[in-house]
């Protein structure tokens, strides 16, 4: 380092510091990607699926109970009442269908969602022929439509979109590990790569300045022997830099 101009030397140890710095900021910049991806994913898929998916489990539930109404009651009226309703009941749950739909993506939640496919045909098929059986005042047809149809149906229908809805809170929870994971090492990251800055910040300030004022006491002190007209000393020339030219000049 001796040898090196003195600009050199500081525009180095500048250099380090700086890329120092920008490794600190690609660090950060990239972690801070990965933590935006996953909260995008979560935000705009895992969470918009999971609430469309329990929008759908409460319409399911409430057309269980308005149906269960219907076949238990002694009023046959009440189906011809509901039928409006069961109808709009439909098309609100066919809405969230399509909505969810794309939003399926794992082998499992495929999987899944061909049964609920099929569990939903099942349900619409024996709740209309309960409705269809207490409109024509056929108690017994609804109510063994009911026992060994309709309860069985609905029972795999709901089964399979609760475990749909178990499917995206357990996507949510690993998301949300996912970010916390990221956030962890993007701090643990910056802090090594801050120590070390600073420590290479120390120790080439002090390199820097020994470099520096070490041979400039040594030219000091031959300059003041050279004023008092002492030329006997002895100088050693030790570096080639602007200060070991200076020791040149005074040596000659």
């Amino acid at each position: 380092m001796k040898n090196m101009k003195l600009g050199t030397r500081l525009a180095g140890g500048f250099a380090i510091l700086l890329a120092m710095i920008m490794v600190m900021c690609v660090v950060g910049l990239v972690s801070l990607a990965n933590i935006n991806d996953s909260v995008d994913t979560l935000t705009q898929r895992s969470l918009t699926k999971e609430r469309l998916i329990n929008d759908w489990a409460r319409n399911i539930q409430t057309g269980v109970t308005r149906t269960t109404a219907i076949a238990k009651s002694a009023d046959a009226s009440l189906a011809g009442f509901f039928t409006e309703e069961a109808a709009a009941s439909t098309r609100n749950s066919s809405a969230l269908q399509q909505k969810i739909e794309p939003l399926i993506e794992t082998d499992e939640e495929k999987a899944l969602w061909q049964g609920i496919g099929k569990a939903r045909a099942d349900y619409l098929r024996t709740r209309d022929g309960i409705f269809k059986a207490k409109q024509e005042g056929n108690v017994e047809a609804a109510n063994k439509i009911f026992t060994q149809e309709f309860l069985p149906a609905t029972r795999q229908f709901i089964d399979n979109i609760n475990r749909l809805s178990a499917l995206q809170r357990a996507d949510i929870d690993a998301r949300a590990a996912e970010i916390e994971t990221s956030y962890s090492n993007a701090n643990l990251w910056m802090i090594v790569i801050g120590s070390i800055a600073v420590v290479c910040g120390l120790l080439m300030s002090v390199l820097l300045t020994r470099s520096i004022t070490r041979p400039l006491s040594d030219a000091v002190r031959v300059a003041r022997t050279v004023a008092a007209n002492d030329l006997t000393s002895t100088i050693t020339v030790q570096s080639r830099d602007e200060i070991g030219q200076l020791m040149q000049a005074l040596e000659s």
